[in-house]
């Protein structure tokens, strides 16, 4: 049962992940397939790094009993990750009018 749900935890960043990157691409105006691709190779880490961290936390019964620096290593890896997504996507997109500037809501001068 515990395998299952790290399954699906899984998948479901791995769809965030994918979902949060390609939405970032389309905004910044790439190709539906380029947003797609990099949403792909790119979200697969944070949910990879998590499938490890859990099975090394949770061994299956035939193997082995990880070190405990094994086990936070790959915690810490998957944290990473899992900021560097957010670092990544959460940068302002520059525009030609604003010409390096963050894409802001304007007001008009009265």
């Amino acid at each position: 049962m515990t395998t299952i749900l790290i399954l699906i935890a899984s998948a479901l960043i791995f769809a965030w992940g994918w979902h949060r990157l390609y939405a970032y691409n389309i905004r910044k105006g790439s190709r539906k397939m380029v947003a797609h691709l990099l949403g792909f190779l790119l979200g697969m880490f944070p949910a990879q790094f998590f499938l490890y961290a859990c099975f090394v936390t949770f061994p299956p019964p035939e193997m082995n009993t990880p070190s405990t620096a094994a086990v936070v290593a790959l915690w810490v890896i998957f944290s990473i990750t899992v900021a560097m997504l957010f670092y990544l996507t959460t940068r302002p997109i520059p525009t030609e009018d604003n010409k390096g500037m963050a894409l802001q809501n304007k007001k008009p001068k009265i």
